[in-house]
């Protein structure tokens, strides 16, 4: 814009030869370069739209981490990307040509709650070395947290905060959260957060794991999973002896191969089933100026009789 105005203003004033020749050039040139521009503002502005949102976002998870209610429970789920082992103080020659490196995969959770009057901040570390990151091993794992956390009645409001991965972004996590609103918390909200959403609990929990094996790896040999469990135990009771007693580390070895409940992809979604949690409601829909806007969506389930197919719940998470 700045480069168009300049050569307006260096264009030969009307009385100079050949100057409306150079004018209509200029006119011809000027219009097609506000025709490109016009395609970057809309590209521009889906931008500065998805960054809002992003912002939005950030302030709210921030404010439930400041803020917490007495009431809620806020929980935070992203996987790790793999680390691979052997690891030890000298690397051999072997280690390093080795074509076979074992991977290791990381679910965490953070979890945020008030128990006796006390604020307590928690962090999960499911490692395996079986290494799907799909909705299956997330259902399991989030299972098994809510059966450690051991919450009573008192808490009536969830807030799981994931990102927009398809492990998260499923038919099937989604309705293990309809099985948790029927079975534990009346309300339930489940926010996808949007590409570039900034660093957030789990971020730093896997920061910790990663100096965690470096600095076990300094003076012992990592060569499996069960001696990575070792040293992020080991890590973790170094970290809660700095860190103030409500931060808790619970570092657990997930080896089971599980299979999907069948039955979650027969009767249970395919026939319309009476489910008193089941009411799926998309807040902030009405944001159209991004294509990616809608994965910001913060979908609810409310207690009602109402009743919702697989093809419903498809229309919702489509």
């Amino acid at each position: 814009m700045r480069r168009m105005l300049a050569a307006r203003a260096a264009l030969p004033v009307p009385d100079v030869a050949g100057a409306l020749g150079a004018r209509l050039d200029f006119h011809k040139d000027e219009a097609d370069a506000m025709a490109a521009l016009a395609k970057a503002n809309v590209i521009l502005e889906c931008c500065e739209h998805h960054f809002s949102g992003v912002k939005r976002q950030h302030g709210f998870r921030e404010d439930k981490v400041d803020n917490l209610e007495h009431h809620c429970v806020d929980i935070q789920v992203d996987f790790m990307e793999n680390m691979t082992t052997p690891l030890g103080p000298e690397e051999a020659q072997d280690w390093f040509w080795a074509t076979a490196r074992q991977s290791i995969t990381t679910l965490g959770f953070y979890a945020h709650y008030w128990l006796n009057g006390v604020e307590h901040h928690q962090y999960f570390h499911f490692i395996s070395d079986i290494l799907n990151h799909d909705s299956a091993f997330a259902v399991q794992a989030f299972g098994d947290l809510l059966l450690r956390l051991g919450l009573s009645d008192q808490r009536t409001v969830l807030h799981v905060f994931a990102d927009c991965g398809p492990h998260f972004r499923s038919y099937e996590f989604l309705w293990c959260l309809v099985e948790v609103c029927k079975s534990k918390f009346p309300t339930v909200f489940l926010h996808f957060l949007l590409e570039r959403h900034g660093k957030g609990r789990n971020d730093g929990q896997f920061g910790l794991q990663r100096r965690w094996a470096v600095d076990y790896a300094r003076d012992h040999v990592i060569s499996d999973v069960s001696d990575m469990k070792g040293a992020l135990e080991a890590g973790a009771m170094m970290t809660m002896s700095l860190d103030p007693p409500q931060l808790a580390l619970h570092i657990t070895l997930w080896c089971l191969r599980r299979l999907r409940n069948q039955s979650l992809w027969t009767n249970s979604i395919t026939a319309r089933q009476t489910c008193k949690s089941n009411t799926l409601t998309a807040c902030e829909s009405s944001d159209t100026l991004c294509p990616c806007m809608w994965l910001s969506s913060r979908i609810s389930f409310t207690p009602t009789d109402l009743q919702m197919s697989r093809k419903e719940l498809a229309l919702v998470m489509l």
